[in-house]
C-alpha cells in the first residue's frame, strides 16, 4: 500500500475549454487543482462502482436471485481485476464466497473466502497494532463473518 504520494511533472495537451468549465465545476483554483480534482472524483466513482456492485449481490442474494447476485458478482471481479482496491476487494470476495457457498460451490466460495480474509489482514496489518481503528475494524460484523468463518474451515 502506498504511503506517500509521489508528484510528478507531465506535460499535456488538454482542451482548454473543458479545463476552465471543469474548473468551475470543481470549484478549483488553479488548473492543476481541477486536473487533481477530476482524477480524485474518477478514482472516487471507481471505487463506488465496486461497492454498488457488491451491495446488488447482496440484495438479489437476500432476494434469492442467484443469476442476479452471479452477475453483480462477476461485474464487481471486472472491475477491481489489475486494481489494488482493497476496501472493495475483501466485499466484493467475500460477498462471491457467500454466493458459491449457498450456490453448493465450495471450491469457489473457499478462494473467494481466503482471498478476502487475505485482504482483510492486509488492511488491519498496514495499521499499528496498537491503533483504535485497527480492533474497530477487525470486530465489524461483516469482518468478522469472514474472518470467523475462515478460521472454523482452518484458511
Amino acid at each position: 500500500m502506498p504511503t506517500a504520494n509521489k508528484r510528478v511533472h507531465k506535460h499535456f495537451q488538454l482542451d482548454s475549454v473543458k479545463i476552465k468549465r471543469a474548473q468551475k465545476v470543481l470549484r478549483a483554483k488553479t488548473e492543476t487543482e481541477t486536473i487533481e480534482r477530476a482524477l480524485d472524483f474518477t478514482i472516487t466513482e471507481h471505487e463506488r462502482d465496486r461497492l454498488a456492485w457488491e451491495a446488488n449481490a447482496r440484495v438479489a442474494i437476500a432476494e434469492q436471485k442467484g443469476q442476479h447476485a452471479e452477475d453483480c458478482i462477476a461485474q464487481g471481479l471486472l472491475i477491481i481485476e489489475g486494481y489494488e482496491v482493497p476496501l472493495a476487494a475483501w466485499r466484493v470476495h467475500g460477498t462471491s464466497a457467500e454466493l458459491h457457498a449457498r450456490a453448493g460451490k465450495s471450491d469457489l466460495a473457499k478462494h473467494h473466502r481466503e482471498l478476502s480474509r487475505a485482504t482483510i489482514m492486509k488492511l488491519a496489518n498496514s495499521l499499528d497494532p496498537e491503533d483504535p481503528l485497527r480492533a474497530t475494524f477487525l470486530s465489524a460484523p461483516p469482518v468478522r463473518r469472514v474472518i470467523d468463518y475462515a478460521d472454523r474451515i482452518g484458511t
